[in-house]
């Protein structure tokens, strides 16, 4: 909706509006900041008004040179003292830049510091004296960062913030289990987003700590806690069944672990299971089946049988066949007495599969697990198969023909074993495809790309680095037909172990034509 107010002080009709009412309109209309600013030079009131109604406030936007004028600070404070959420992700400040925040907004309910250099000091002063926080985001970087964040901090938390739902910190290798575990003890029951991206030092016991009162957790970052294991995963999955997002990249977790989060975790949509390098086809296969739950009867989850004798060969249309329908005659809510065996069932009966799977370099993973997980994912709209060698093209037919209407984003870095057939079948199945990564690929030719830029017209980011067999033909036909490209990688080394490259200048100007 578009307001035209006047913008003048002496404009006639202003003042003889209600404060309140004005009040109200702009809280109605729910304006951005950005929108809301020139309306600041009406008049007194509307000063009142914007301050009073702007909550969200985004100063990592703000530019350079406003950032190193002197107050700054103080002038945002000013402007806005009502806000509740600050971002100030990216900014290097000092900690009495935080402080002055802290003491002058004492309604923030969120604020991000993520990778801007502050200490305990400032989390400290923010827990103290914002009695209403919910959220905090500190770490970054270890450049900018490194030892600044500690136990004290995290105790500081544990002590002041009774609101506290969201904490998320990154790289702070200084925290052990000890304050994590004190803090779970006052402060676990509200939590539902906890973010330890390389906490390092952190071991099984602060899984336990969640585990013992976090018990409306519903996102979960391990991402490279090397020290945990699968005892700290599994006993997470028994208490925190409201799971819908977990990341255990670079983690020593195996397939014990992936098969309690499929089956104590039902709401799971996301998991992050790149670099798991104990991770097998078994636990996948496992987690295919306990996520069908009672989708499918159990002839229907006969996954080793014929697919893996015939070597595979047999996905197409026989996997769009076999699994895209669900199983009659279950009793499903919403599906009973249904004879048909229509798109829109599948789709209701996989509102509860993943939407993102992640197994990039999990190395000893191949097809028959991809092929598996597929049938049971008919929403997943994203999949990262990056460095997992032994995907073929058997995967990329089962994705397409199980998740070809939901798939978005598809990464297949470095995967050499794909070929023409699998981007192809990509290109027929998933209308709605905008990210592509199909670097190191050296296989594919033309006859993929050519027919993939007129089926995909929604696709935005294109790598094709690396594959040496691409003519000028790939990316005329990308610049022909594709509407929304916003990013194509063509990146070769000077000297290729897998050849020259075949892209002339031809195709580098019909990019830059594409451009303007």
């Amino acid at each position: 909706m578009e307001l035209d107010l006047p913008r003048r002080a002496n404009a006639g009709f202003l003042p003889t509006l209600n404060f309140d009412i004005i009040h109200l309109i702009f809280e109605v209309l729910q304006l951005p900041p950005a929108k809301l600013a020139p309306y600041r030079r009406c008049c007194r009131s509307m000063v009142q008004i914007v301050a009073r109604l702007v909550r969200r406030f985004d100063a990592s936007q703000l530019s350079r040179t406003l950032i190193t004028e002197e107050g700054w600070v103080r002038g945002i404070t000013t402007t806005y003292p009502h806000l509740e959420v600050l971002q100030l992700s990216g900014l290097l400040l000092s900690d009495e830049d935080t402080i002055t925040f802290a003491s002058n907004l004492r309604n923030l309910k969120e604020i991000d510091l993520f990778d801007s250099g502050v200490s305990d000091l400032s989390v400290c002063a923010v827990a103290e004296r914002c009695p209403f926080l919910q959220s905090v985001t500190v770490g970054g970087s270890v450049r900018r960062n490194g030892a600044k964040i500690t136990n004290v901090a995290i105790r500081s938390l544990a002590e002041h913030s009774s609101s506290l739902t969201g904490l998320h910190m990154a790289s702070c290798f200084q925290l052990t289990d000890e304050a994590l575990v004190d803090l779970c003890s006052k402060r676990g029951q509200g939590l539902r987003s906890v973010s330890l991206s390389k906490c390092a030092k952190l071991t099984d016991a602060s899984l336990l700590g969640l585990a013992n009162t976090a018990f409306q957790l519903e996102s979960l970052n391990l991402n490279e806690c090397y020290r945990l294991t699968n005892a700290g995963v599994v006993a997470l999955a028994e208490k925190c069944r409201g799971l819908s997002a977990v990341n255990v990249r670079g983690t020593r977790v195996t397939d014990v672990a992936l098969e309690a989060l499929a089956r104590m975790c039902p709401k799971l949509v996301d998991v992050n299971l790149e670099s798991c390098l104990n991770l097998t086809d078994q636990g996948l296969i496992h987690f295919a089946t306990r996520r069908l739950g009672s989708q499918h009867s159990s002839r229907d989850l006969h996954l080793t049988g014929p697919l893996v004798q015939a070597g595979l060969e047999q996905t197409g249309l026989a996997m769009r066949s076999a699994w895209a329908a669900p199983s009659r005659g279950l009793g499903e809510p919403g599906v009973e007495g249904d004879e048909s065996n229509s798109g829109d069932e599948a789709v209701k009966l996989g509102s509860r599969g993943l939407e993102a799977l992640s197994v990039a370099g999990c190395v000893r993973l191949t097809d028959v697990s991809i092929v598996s997980v597929a049938p049971t994912c008919p929403t997943l709209a994203k999949v990262d198969l990056s460095q997992v060698y032994d995907v073929t093209d058997a995967s990329l037919c089962a994705l397409a023909a199980n998740c070809g209407p939901c798939l978005r984003s598809v990464k297949l870095s470095r995967c050499g074993r794909i070929t023409d057939r699998g981007i192809i079948a990509l290109a027929r199945d998933c209308p709605s495809l905008a990210h592509l990564w199909v670097d190191d690929c050296h296989a594919l030719t033309d006859a993929s790309i050519v027919l993939l830029a007129p089926k995909c017209r929604k696709l935005q980011t294109l790598d094709l680095s690396h594959c040496p067999k691409l003519t000028d033909n790939s990316v005329l036909a990308l610049t022909r037909y594709s509407r929304s490209l916003v990013r194509v990688s063509l990146r070769f080394p000077n000297i290729s172990l897998v050849g020259p490259s075949l892209l002339t200048d031809r195709a580098v100007l019909a990019l830059v034509k594409y451009a303007k």
